[in-house]
């Protein structure tokens, strides 16, 4: 019997971003249930490429428009960064039973969810807020499926108990962390960062072990629940700091992902993590319980599965097609950039920083020419006021003059002229 087919889509398997590290947990999960995996993407290629490249998966690369679509039908597809899916039904007749749309934010322009996604047997949220963000613009039959933790995360939990060595996990880290990283480095503590700015490495409970605190956003906060260490939720929107019981459910609703909370100076954040450690502790049984009956992976991809075999619903993408096609220009071509091709892509972010360029070199000689008026004026300005300050004392040495004593009752008004 030939294997059920699903293909997964996502914009680029690149980097050790969340959305990317999301996709091959899904792949790894259809795997185990017995799919043939398709992945469609704009880019393959290192650090992440790297760790799947020998995997059974069959690897899509839509801009070399070698795979025929067309002869092929999926069983179902996981829509990650839905413009490819666009792309794929109105100019590629892409046929599948059964669709998923999946979206990890409810504000970026990648993760934003087509318009006939109602026509879709389901729609991912990946937080409670995106979920209401979602629903407000118009769109049902939505699940949450949050960040998780495979199993073997739970399986492998760490007794931590003093704070030696930190981990900062996070691809857009704020200036007061990265000043906090040196003033805790100064107090003998050992810290670690992992994404754009550090290790470019895959995170996985082998890393995370390592260490007896991370400070973290999104996706690793999970994991850590499920290893039993410590974590202080904390990136470029802010955060609450340690997580626990008082701080979780806001927490959760926004996707662990620091909103909703203030900001911290570097003084105030490593103050808070000393002096706090201890007591992060008496919370880990509980939220590693919490995580366990919520966020493990393969317990939540079964319960989704599940509910897309069991919905009768099979998915016509030729009728969407028909229904949709006067409006498919709009829909693949409205987003932030061409998402068509991906050089397209690059070059629209070439332009973009070109744009940037240019206008930084403007400011640059509009602030080289006001700054060399302003020189000018503080020069004028100086002079101006020593020709006042000669003018004062003329002024007062006529005023001590014998002529100005004599001459006073000139200067007295005329009654006549005051009545």
């Amino acid at each position: 019997m030939e294997n059920k087919k699903v293909l997964i889509t996502n914009f680029e398997i690149r980097q050790f971003s969340g959305s990317e590290v999301n996709i091959l947990s899904i792949a790894k999960c259809f795997e185990k249930i017995g799919y043939e995996v398709y992945i469609a993407t704009l880019n393959f290629d290192s650090p992440l490429f790297d760790e799947i490249k020998n995997e059974s998966y069959n690897f899509i690369n839509i801009t070399q428009n070698e795979f025929d679509f067309e002869n092929i039908k999926f069983d179902i597809i996981w829509s990650q960064h839905s413009f490819l899916l666009d792309w794929l039904i109105f100019e590629k007749k892409l046929q599948a039973d059964k669709v998923i749309i999946s979206t990890l934010s409810p504000f970026e322009p990648f993760e934003s969810v087509p318009d006939y996604s109602n026509d879709m047997n389901l729609i991912l949220a990946n937080s409670f807020e995106t979920k209401e963000q979602l629903q407000k613009e118009g769109f049902n039959n939505i699940y949450l499926f949050e960040n998780s933790a495979e199993k073997s995360f739970f399986n492998n939990t760490k007794s931590v108990k003093e704070l030696k060595k930190i981990a900062i996990v996070s691809n857009h880290i704020p200036d007061e962390v990265m000043d906090a990283k040196k003033i805790l480095e100064e107090k003998s503590y050992i810290v670690d960062i992992y994404g754009f700015a550090g290790k470019k490495v895959l995170i996985n409970d082998k890393v995370l072990n390592e260490y007896d605190l991370v400070i973290t956003i999104g996706k690793t906060v999970q994991y850590c629940m499920a290893l039993k260490i410590p974590v202080y939720v904390y990136d470029r929107f802010g955060g609450p700091g340690y997580l626990n019981e008082e701080n979780f459910d806001m927490n959760r609703k926004y996707n662990f992902s620091g909103r909703k909370f203030e900001k911290k100076s570097a003084n105030e954040l490593v103050n808070d993590i000393i002096q706090n450690f201890n007591c992060s502790l008496s919370n880990l049984d509980y939220i590693y319980n919490y995580a366990l009956e919520n966020f493990c992976l393969e317990k939540n991809f079964a319960n989704v599965i599940n509910m897309v075999l069991n919905d009768e619903k099979v998915v016509d993408l030729n009728n969407v097609y028909i229904r949709y096609k006067n409006l498919r220009y709009r829909i693949i071509y409205s987003r932030l950039y061409n998402y068509s091709f991906y050089k397209g892509y690059e070059n629209g972010i070439k332009d973009e920083q070109k744009r940037n360029k240019s206008e930084l070199d403007m400011y640059k000689s509009d602030n080289a020419i006001l700054k060399a008026e302003l020189k000018k004026v503080e020069k004028q300005n100086v002079e101006y006021v020593e020709q006042i300050r000669e003018l004062e004392e003329k002024l007062q040495q006529i005023y001590n003059s014998k002529t100005w004593k004599y001459t006073n009752f000139l200067r007295k008004p005329n009654s006549d002229e005051t009545m």
